[in-house]
């Protein structure tokens, strides 16, 4: 006679538990980074674009700063939009 909770038959369902259990925390933890992935490399994208833009001189370009986005990105979003407005001011100086 065995005590209830530890026969094989306990120990393999209690296995079979904590590997679904594994599973799906794996599963839910590769959504969450698949999601900020993504996230992360359309605002890079986006501030690619616009560098690709300045460096064929269309010094009029501006990113526009996204509420919701990364901190990072919004600070180069920023910088970026405070060199292009000072780099149209050097060329309007510099044109005769």
């Amino acid at each position: 006679m065995s005590v209830s909770g530890t026969g094989p038959r306990c120990r393999s369902g209690r296995y079979a538990t904590a590997s679904s259990a594994a599973l799906l925390l794996a599963l839910v933890v590769g959504a969450v980074a698949w999601f900020w992935a993504g996230r992360v490399a359309g605002q890079l994208a986006g501030l690619t674009g616009a560098l690709a833009r300045v460096a064929e001189r269309d010094l009029a370009t501006t990113v526009p700063a996204r509420q919701r986005a990364v901190e990072t990105s919004r600070e180069a979003a920023s910088r970026l939009n405070a060199n292009a407005a000072t780099l149209t001011a050097l060329v309007s100086r510099f044109r005769l």
